[in-house]
């Protein structure tokens, strides 16, 4: 369930409109949970806002909780912004405090209804980039709630994202037609919704929270599957190791390559940039294109 927690928006006003502002320096305070998050809020907060990321990339999401320097951090926030529970496990447990110090929290997937996957509810619904931009559009109907003055600002970055959105699922949409495979087999679980936009089939290796390697069983089962299907490649998460996808290519002779699920990214790309990048991976290692 979507949980927004009203500011007592009468206490601040601005030109007759409501506006939260803990920092009138540099427009008001925004902590995301991890990299997706941030970089939404920043597509369409601007430098309207102060946006602070909590997790860094690299660290496993699910097994994160914050610490004292978090909290304190976090509870001088106007809003905190994070995907939802099955991604952010500890949000519950912070909620409280949250609400007591009048920060104000969005679920962004609320209104998505998540898939199943071994009976494990897949959190990672931005990876289809029509949820994005309904994550996006959730993040503008907040920003514009709490800081009205600058709303057709929000819009209007909202609208610049929207075209763009609509580009990258139809060059998805057009390449993946051109794919002589359509199975992906990935260490990671996290590309459901990304394949099932697309009417691609995900094979997984591991679960969709798990950071462990799989059983010796799941290795010689997936390797079996590859040889009797002909799949000519393996994806891996690029924020992980590699080190099981390679030691599959190696048994069966294919390739395998980074697949990129956006929890975080060290060279500081933005969602469409690795989204395009995802599409690259998938025709090479499904479209029969070289390296």
């Amino acid at each position: 369930m979507k949980r927004i927690i009203c500011l007592m928006l009468s206490l601040v006003l601005l030109s007759g409109c409501g506006v939260a502002k803990k920092r009138n320096n540099n427009g008001f305070l925004v902590y995301t949970s991890f990299y997706a998050m941030h970089d939404f809020v920043k597509m369409i907060a601007g430098d309207k806002a102060e946006v602070v990321n909590l997790i860094p990339p690299g660290v496993h999401i699910h097994d994160w909780e914050p610490g004292p320097k978090d909290m304190a951090g976090l509870e001088q926030a106007d809003l905190f912004v994070y995907c939802n529970d099955d991604m952010e496990r500890w949000v519950d447990s912070v909620e409280d405090a949250l609400e007591n110090r009048g920060v104000a929290t969005l679920e962004a997937t609320d209104e998505i209804e998540e898939i199943e996957i071994s009976g494990v509810d897949d959190p990672h619904v931005w990876l289809n980039p029509r949820y994005a931009y309904r994550q996006m559009a959730e993040i503008c109907e907040e920003l514009c709630e709490l800081d009205r003055v600058n709303a057709s600002f929000y819009r209007g970055n909202l609208k610049n994202c929207a075209g763009r959105i609509d580009l990258l699922d139809e060059k998805f949409r057009q390449t993946v037609k051109g794919f002589s495979g359509r199975d992906v087999v990935v260490t990671h679980g996290a590309y459901g919704y990304l394949c099932k936009a697309y009417g691609l089939n995900q094979i997984v290796l591991e679960g969709i929270l798990s950071s462990g390697d799989p059983s010796p069983a799941k290795m010689a089962e997936v390797i079996k599957t590859i040889r009797e299907k002909q799949i000519r490649c393996v994806f891996y998460d690029a924020m992980g190791s590699d080190s099981v996808a390679r030691a599959i290519a190696s048994e069966c002779g294919i390739k395998a390559l980074p697949l990129y699920s956006f929890e975080g990214d060290t060279e500081g790309r933005d969602y469409f940039a690795v989204m395009e990048e995802n599409l690259n991976m998938l025709q090479k290692g499904l479209g029969g294109t070289d390296e």
